[in-house]
């Protein structure tokens, strides 16, 4: 099957239009559940170097490092991926968002929010952990937990 590309800046960011010949009907449900798959991330384990893949909903923070990406898992141990925060910079459409210089966090996992001294915010997870918010992400923040809390109930 031969492929062609066509880039039209009228299209919305979330729509994306594919033409087929009546006789590839059948494909249809194929193309829908991959283009519909979980995002995955590649890892490497710190142990023995090998890389595997981790559905990115099953990550609970990114921690920035030099190269290399520290990574949280829900429930299993730290693992790292290759990359710097900026180029995670696209999971934020699946809920995995910079919170200050130096961390993403998922924003699915965030259970409460305090606020601090010097207009900080505490996160507090699922996991029980506490995360800062830093001054320029708190707007942000706050903003898409509360819409994710309207959405949910």
């Amino acid at each position: 099957m031969k492929i062609k590309w066509f880039f039209d800046p009228q299209l919305d960011r979330n729509q994306a239009n594919i033409s087929l010949h009546p006789s590839q009907r059948h494909l249809v449900s194929r193309f829908e559940q991959t283009l519909q798959e979980e995002p995955i991330l590649e890892v490497i384990e710190p142990q023995t170097h090998r890389k595997k893949y981790l559905p990115v909903t099953k990550i609970l923070a990114i921690e920035a490092m030099d190269h290399l990406s520290k990574v949280y898992p829900l429930h299993e141990e730290v693992v790292y991926a290759k990359g710097r925060l900026k180029d995670f910079a696209y999971l934020a459409d699946v809920g995995l968002v910079r919170i200050n210089n130096t961390t993403i966090i998922n924003l699915n996992e965030i259970e409460s929010f305090q606020t601090e001294r010097n207009a900080c915010l505490s996160v507090y997870t699922t996991q029980k952990q506490v995360f800062r918010v830093s001054r320029h992400y708190v707007k942000m923040i706050r903003q898409q937990f509360l819409d994710g809390q309207k959405g949910g109930n």
